[in-house]
């Protein structure tokens, strides 16, 4: 069974990844890792060049994004498909428009309205204090897919 990995951040998140994205796009074909999602905080900034360069190496490349909530809870998902980009796009520009330039909040009751398309990671039980208000206490592989 191949590895993918779902979670990765590049040098475009502030404190988070230190690598360029073209770094972890041959670093990952180095290693024989078949796919990768970029998860960069609050937007899809390295994204660009990293399909581009994951494209030179036949390397899977999966859009992601850190999605900075308002309770503070930091909210990974990947993109599924066209629909799910454009509601990514919607609700990156949505949060940067309302907040104060280098912020940028989503709010949770924003995401049903905008959760066509995109997948949220999660850890495998959701507990109370972190979960928006409406959330199942389940396992996550349980969870409806839009």
């Amino acid at each position: 069974m191949s590895y993918a990995e779902l979670h990765a951040s590049s040098a475009f998140s502030f404190l988070r990844g230190a690598s360029l994205p073209e770094v972890l796009a041959h670093t990952a074909a180095e290693l024989e890792i078949p796919a990768v999602a970029l998860c960069d905080r609050n937007g899809l900034y390295g994204m660009p060049r990293f399909k581009m360069k994951a494209q030179e190496f036949g390397l899977a490349s999966i859009v992601g994004c850190e999605l900075g909530m308002d309770d503070g809870t930091v909210l990974p998902v990947l993109v599924e498909n066209r629909r799910g980009y454009e509601n990514l796009c919607s609700l990156l520009s949505d949060a940067h428009l309302r907040s104060p330039k280098g912020e940028s909040v989503i709010r949770w009751d924003e995401l049903p309205a905008h959760g066509e398309g995109l997948i949220a990671l999660t850890h495998r039980r959701c507990r109370r204090s972190s979960c928006p208000p409406t959330a199942p206490d389940k396992p996550a592989a349980s969870r409806q897919r839009h």
